[in-house]
This record gives C-alpha cells, structure tokens and sequence, in this order.
C-alpha cells in the first residue's frame, strides 16, 4: 500500500511513470466514483433522505413545513406509516397514510380489508390536519386511494 501511494505522489520522471500513475488513479478513483453514485441514487430512490420522526408531533411540526418526513406508529389498533412529501406545486404538500399491520387481536375480516392499503391526502403548506394521524374517518374529503375506499366500505355497514 505505501509503495502504491509513493508512486501516485511522487514527481515522475519519465513519460512512462506519468502514464503508470495515471492509470493507478484512474484504477482507484473510478472504482469508488461509481460505488458513490450508485449509492447516492439508491439512498435517493429508497426516500433515504426523508427525516425520520419518532413521536407525532415531531411529525406534525415538519408535515406543517412540507418537509420530506416519515413517522411510523404502533398502537393498540396496529402499525400505521405516514410520510409527508412536496408536491410540483411548492404550497401543496402530500401526506401517505398506510396501515401496515392490524392489531392481532382485530377481527380477520377488518383486517382484510384495512392492512397493506394506503390514501394520499393533500393540503396546503402550513395547514396540516391533525386528526389524520389520531383518527381514521376525519378528514376523508381531502385524500384517495385504497385505504379512503376500505374505510367508506366499512362506514357504509355500520
């Protein structure tokens, strides 16, 4: 390894030894280069840069701020994902509300129709609504998707 450094910071004398030490940097430098990029891309695509949030009104402070945000809650009633995204228009943002995981001791029918679905809501920046996290039907006029359509199914039975 040192005589591998001495001859990249050495003062070459000929010709040949600028083309070897060359080559030896182009050898070490692109090699990690490409591993960089490669993992600046999948930490992007995988939503590694969102802020992780570990109690809700963490969440809620930089869901009013449409900050790229994700908090994940485990309560009586299950797990439930919520992350909060900036739209192409800079003063709407976008919250994700999924449950994950129903509680065990929910009823099997409820859990078929609730678990692994998702809604997407919108709302303007600054005007979070709270009671998405804290209920499941408030607020429903503002969102779609699988989860809002599950949960309308099971107003419509009751």
């Amino acid at each position: 390894m040192n005589k591998i450094i001495k001859q990249l910071f050495s003062v070459p004398k000929t010709p040949e030894k600028k083309k070897r030490n060359l080559k030896l940097v182009f050898l070490i430098a692109i090699p990690f280069l490409v591993l960089g990029t490669l993992l600046l891309i999948f930490t992007y695509l995988s939503g590694g840069f969102a802020f992780h949030c570990a109690d809700i009104n963490c969440f809620i402070i930089n869901a009013n701020q449409c900050r790229q945000t994700v908090y994940k809650e485990t309560s009586e009633l299950g797990k439930i994902s919520y992350s909060v995204n900036p739209t192409a228009d800079k003063n709407i943002c976008s919250l994700t509300k999924e449950i994950t995981e129903l509680s065990p001791n929910e009823d099997p029918v409820l859990k078929k129709i609730l678990e692994k679905k998702k809604m997407e809501c919108t709302f303007p920046l600054g005007k979070f609504n709270g009671q998405w996290t804290s209920s499941l039907i408030e607020g429903l006029k503002d969102c779609h998707g699988e989860l809002k359509d599950a949960i309308g199914q099971l107003l419509s039975l009751v």
